[in-house]
C-alpha cells in the first residue's frame, strides 16, 4: 500500500517541529508601515512595525542558493527559517533576529498543511545600519 502525500508530508512537519523545539530562537515578523512627515516636511517615511512574534530555527546549509523573486530578479538566499504556522505571512514582510534584519523572499507551507513556514531570507545586516531602519 502506497503512502499517502499528507502521510509523508506530516513526517516532515513533524520532524522540523523537532528541530523548532530543540533550536528555536525568538524572532519578530515585521512589515513597513507608513509614518507621518516630519514638522515642514510633506514626504511620509518608513518604519518597520511588528506583526508576529514567533519561536524560530535557523538554517544555514542552503546559504549562496539562489532563486528568483515575483519580479524575476535572481536573489541570494543566506537563511531559511522554519516556524510555526502563522495566516498572513508573505515575502513583503521582514525578520528581525538577533538584531539583524532579513528580508524574506519565499514564504513556503510545508505541504500545504498550515503546520510549517519555510522562509527565504536574505539576510540585510544589523537595525543599526541606517538602511536597514525602514
Amino acid at each position: 500500500m502506497a503512502t499517502s502525500n499528507v502521510a509523508i508530508w506530516q513526517s516532515a512537519i513533524d520532524g522540523l517541529n523537532k528541530f523548532i523545539v530543540e533550536a528555536g530562537q525568538d524572532m519578530e515578523i515585521q512589515t513597513r508601515s507608513l509614518k507621518e512627515p516630519n514638522i515642514g516636511s510633506v514626504d511620509f517615511g518608513e518604519t518597520f512595525v511588528l506583526k508576529a512574534e514567533i519561536i524560530g530555527a535557523v538554517d544555514t546549509k542552503n546559504k549562496g542558493r539562489t532563486i528568483f523573486d515575483g519580479s524575476s530578479v535572481e536573489r541570494v538566499v543566506s537563511h531559511t527559517i522554519y516556524f510555526e504556522f502563522i495566516e498572513g505571512i508573505t515575502a513583503e514582510d521582514w525578520v528581525l533576529y538577533d538584531n539583524r534584519r532579513f528580508d524574506i523572499l519565499d514564504v513556503e507551507d510545508i505541504g500545504e498543511l498550515n503546520g510549517i513556514i519555510k522562509l527565504d531570507c536574505n539576510e540585510r545586516g544589523t537595525i543599526d545600519n541606517e538602511a536597514n531602519k525602514a
